[in-house]
């Protein structure tokens, strides 16, 4: 990317390891119930599952048990859908060719200042309504103790004006129905 020089991007949807803690953003959490910015999410239950993973020290494969994050499955009492779940996907209007291009674009003054490396924007479970909008995210902050923390600050605060005030985008869509989906992939 020509605006971000000598500095390589990774842009992951992180899933692990923080805690509501260390969201960048404001949630009020009742229950299964968050409100954000004005709308209430029913949030999924975490559920449990086992995976195989190896063992550094040992080199042997061991069975782990693993929670999964609550994420929101409706929005005002109408359900969201995942990507797989819809026949087209939510669109960028314009140049964009996704949300996180978009984001990147918008931090490329704040993400030039950083020392080459491979970096990540902690962005999860981007909920974009059936106008187009984008109404939740989580954005984990503070997984990076290499950045100075001055510059880390403002990358904080500058995800929620860019991703809350992101141009509106085409809809995703169920049969030509314009649905609530959510983007954690």
């Amino acid at each position: 990317m020509a605006t971000v020089k000598n500095v390589f991007l990774l842009i992951v949807l992180l899933l692990t390891g923080a805690s509501p803690a260390s969201f960048a953003q404001k949630f009020v959490t009742t229950g299964n119930i968050v409100t954000y910015r004005g709308n209430k999410f029913e949030m999924s239950t975490s559920t449990y599952d086992t995976i195989i993973v190896n063992d550094p020290v040992t080199g042997l494969n061991v069975m782990k048990a693993m929670a999964s994050k609550p994420c929101p499955q409706k929005i005002n009492g109408q359900p969201i859908y995942n990507t797989d779940q819809i026949t087209d996907l939510p669109k960028p209007i314009g140049k964009n060719s996704s949300i996180y291009v978009y984001v990147v674009k918008k931090l490329s003054k704040e993400l030039s200042q950083l020392p080459d490396g491979l970096y990540t924007l902690p962005v999860a479970d981007i909920v974009i309504n059936t106008k187009g909008k984008v109404v939740y995210y989580k954005y984990y902050t503070g997984q990076r103790t290499d950045i100075p923390d001055k510059l880390k600050k403002k990358i904080d605060s500058e995800i929620d004006a860019v991703l809350i005030n992101a141009p509106a985008m085409v809809p995703g869509k169920l049969n030509n129905k314009a649905v609530n989906v959510i983007i954690n992939d």
